[in-house]
């Protein structure tokens, strides 16, 4: 006998969920929400004369991206599509990126160690540091400072890929509305 847990991804293994009715109408409504939600935030900032940075997302668009995340993680490849899909015009060589996002603190650091032990045995680094050597070379392959790698790539599971996928655009509006909250409405006199 199955059991319904093996039904379900026996199921989602035959259907593209992509084309399921539910999931167009959430991926539909959410870039609608986050459309709807941009075009206040730039009606307020406007009337009251704040500075804000808050890009309004076509909804068409942002929709076909959901549903490109959504195929990728249920593919079991989130992190290489998100790494292409986001950072892609960054990075100079994203799915060389996918092995290092998969890296813990602990084995990222082994991985500094490891470069500086290379560059060192073939006769570079002099007296710089195990992570300047990885900063050359995080440079070199990727074209990125290693602080900007380690923040976006390193250590990047596939829950956070989905996290910042759904909710990237809404936390960028609560940002940008906690920023007008800290500045003074400019009045009309």
């Amino acid at each position: 006998m199955i059991g319904k847990g093996a039904m379900a991804k026996q199921f989602m293994n035959r259907v593209d969920v992509t084309e399921l009715g539910v999931v167009q109408a959430l991926a539909a409504g959410l870039a609608e929400i986050e459309r709807a939600q941009a075009d206040a935030l730039r009606e307020l900032a406007d009337a009251h004369g704040f500075d804000v940075d808050v890009q309004e997302p076509d909804p068409e668009e942002r929709k076909q991206l959901l549903l490109r995340g959504l195929e990728a993680a249920t593919e079991g490849d989130a992190v290489e599509w998100w790494l292409s899909e986001r950072y892609g015009h960054r990075l100079d060589e994203p799915e060389k990126a996918v092995e290092y996002a998969k890296m813990d603190v602990h084995e990222w650091e082994e991985q500094i160690a490891r470069w500086s032990e290379f560059y060192r045995s073939k006769g570079y680094g002099g007296d710089g540091s195990a992570r300047d050597l990885a900063s050359m070379h995080v440079k070199q392959t990727f074209g990125v400072s290693i602080e900007w790698f380690e923040n976006a790539v390193v250590d990047l599971d596939r829950a956070e890929v989905v996290r910042q996928l759904l909710a990237g655009n809404l936390e960028s509006i609560e940002y940008a509305i906690r920023d007008a909250a800290e500045q003074t409405p400019q009045t009309a006199d």
